[in-house]
């Protein structure tokens, strides 16, 4: 496994060494599981960095992160899109953005297979979290970029991960504005 503990001082110096959640100008939640109780554990206080590399720690292939007394992993092992997170963090309307290759996408279509035993973990994982997803149902609009055909840990591909979030997040841009219209909403 690879240790991902070299991204806090990346992170910390893409924002600021020592931010804290409770700076942030807009609210922002870090979502992990605890590997040892499976729970989801939402993360909104204290240092910034750390939180972000817990949540980014894709068991098999990341080192697991201790934060508070918790071994804390990627968010997705419990839940990959977790809209009711939002929910209770106030959210009127939630926008999520799924970026799990769809059930039933073939081979062909994806058009990428795991080069090496850390890619084929996260693929693996990445299937049974498509597999339990829970929480799309409760999501107003649920944003899916074509991004299948990338290899899932292509560090490479950014430009070409943003360019297509940005292309299906247009898509929805018109809906959006009309759920979120004072007519719509009664003012």
């Amino acid at each position: 496994m690879l240790d991902l503990d070299k991204m806090i001082g990346w992170i910390d110096s893409l924002i600021g060494e020592g931010i804290r959640f409770e700076q942030l100008n807009t609210p922002f939640t870090a979502v992990a599981t605890d590997l040892v109780t499976s729970q989801v554990v939402a993360m909104n206080r204290g240092l910034l960095a750390p939180a972000i590399r817990a949540s980014c720690a894709v068991p098999g292939v990341f080192t697991p992160y201790r934060r508070n007394g918790r071994l804390l992993v990627d968010g997705v092992v419990a839940n990959n899109l977790p809209v009711s997170v939002a929910r209770d963090m106030g959210a009127d309307y939630v926008v999520a953005v799924d970026l799990l290759p769809p059930l039933g996408t073939t081979q062909a279509e994806r058009a990428v297979e795991p080069r090496n035993l850390a890619e084929a973990a996260m693929t693996a994982l990445f299937t049974l979290a498509r597999a339990t997803q829970a929480e799309q149902q409760y999501a107003d609009v649920v944003v899916t970029p074509p991004i299948a055909h990338i290899n899932l840990a292509d560090l490479f591909a950014a430009e070409e991960l943003l360019a297509a979030g940005k292309q299906a997040m247009a898509a929805w841009i018109p809906k959006i504005k009309a759920d979120l219209s004072p007519e719509k909403a009664g003012l």
